[in-house]
């Protein structure tokens, strides 16, 4: 059989391949157990009383802190002048840890008018410590989770802390660091699990299946002569693969300086909904590779429903493949970011088609 006449590899047989793997991607992302044990979460009555709360205003213990309250499923801190607040809640770990035991630490953040804070801290922290049997902090164990100043849309964090052999209890807080403006932290949770050492397996199996899918799609192209058009397109899907596969604190690392580039800028742009530096990322990669696939959309022979239908799916298995990784979150207003990227990025196809005839020329027509 010719391949480029084959109908399993026509664009449209492709395209299907490509939603049922990605339904399929989402519903092991979902429904798969990546523990063997779960305790509890706890604290189970959070936030419990204030008495129960361990209050700091500049790195002193103090009865009350002004600012602090509790609500039903969260705290929140306020500071009218820059200055440090600190709240935080202990809690009693299991005496019978399973082995290769963690602490999975969940939580939402969410600020509103926060300025200030000092180079990466962001103004914003979310803490968690451990605590041996004599009530001694264990200094080694402090994790801080880092929002950025005027994150008005729920951050959901979730981080994977391995257990100190000494530790009884955990502490998990909310601080505002040399900032003003109000912080919030919503339903945190704290669990002991054990970790299914298959999972590493489940993950692997998955990012395996679309390798193969991708070497299809190039099979298809090349046997069609079309897989030079789509190699920028291509090189981009393969950027944003890497992107959503690399662990929280492996892209933390990486985005950092970038941070520290666009931290005059993010105001603004937060106002558009890109709330981080990550989901800036997410928007522009999505415009680039939308603005790309239509320039070679014609000569690749796909319709422009192909072509959204594309777009919508890698949105969704960009989502849909962040289950799999531990501090990742995967949330419809995400898919809502990747795919306003990808407007932008066709609507800037459209206006240059339409004020440059050098690139209609390049780009052949825009007709169904």
């Amino acid at each position: 059989m010719n391949a480029s006449k084959s109908p399993l590899l026509s664009l449209r047989a492709l395209l299907i391949l490509m939603a049922v793997l990605t339904g399929l991607t989402w519903w092991i992302g979902t429904n798969v157990n990546r523990y063997t044990v779960q305790t509890s979460a706890v604290p189970s009555d959070f936030p419990g009383d204030i008495s129960r709360w361990r209050l700091q205003e500049n790195w002193k213990d103090v009865d009350t802190l002004p600012g602090f309250t509790l609500f039903s499923d969260g705290i929140s801190i306020s500071r009218d002048i820059p200055g440090i607040s600190d709240a935080e809640l202990r809690v009693p770990l299991p005496e019978q840890k399973p082995a290769g035991a963690k602490l999975l630490a969940q939580g939402e953040l969410m600020a509103q008018t926060v300025s200030g804070g000092k180079l990466n801290w962001h103004g914003l922290l979310y803490t968690v410590w451990f605590y041996d049997a004599s009530g001694e902090r264990i200094k080694e164990s402090a994790r801080t989770v880092q929002a950025l100043v005027g994150d008005t849309v729920p951050l959901l964090y979730s981080r994977e802390l391995d257990l100190p052999p000494l530790a009884v209890e955990a502490g998990i807080g909310l601080r505002v660091f040399e900032s003003t403006g109000t912080a919030f932290l919503r339903a945190p949770k704290l669990q002991v699990v054990a970790p299914w050492s298959g999972y590493r397996n489940v993950i692997m199996g998955v990012l395996a299946v679309w390798a193969v899918y991708g070497l299809v799609v190039v099979v298809a192209l090349g046997s069609r002569g079309k897989l030079l058009y789509a190699l920028v397109p291509i090189a981009l899907i393969a950027i944003i693969a890497v992107a959503v596969s690399l662990p929280s604190e492996d892209l933390r690392r990486l985005i950092a300086p970038i941070e520290q580039l666009t931290k005059g800028v993010m105001p603004y742009l937060r106002e558009l909904g890109l709330y981080s530096v990550n989901k800036m990322g997410h928007a522009l990669s999505f415009a680039l590779l939308a603005f790309f696939v239509c320039m070679v959309r014609k000569r690749l022979g796909a319709t422009w429903l192909g072509t959204v239908s594309f777009m919508i799916l890698l949105a969704v298995l960009t989502e849909s493949v962040q289950l799999f990784f531990v501090g990742r979150s995967s949330r419809l207003i995400d898919v809502a970011i990747d795919l306003s990227g990808a407007c932008f990025g066709i609507l800037m196809f459209f206006i240059l088609w339409l004020v440059s005839s050098p690139f209609r020329k390049k780009t052949l027509d825009i007709s169904l």
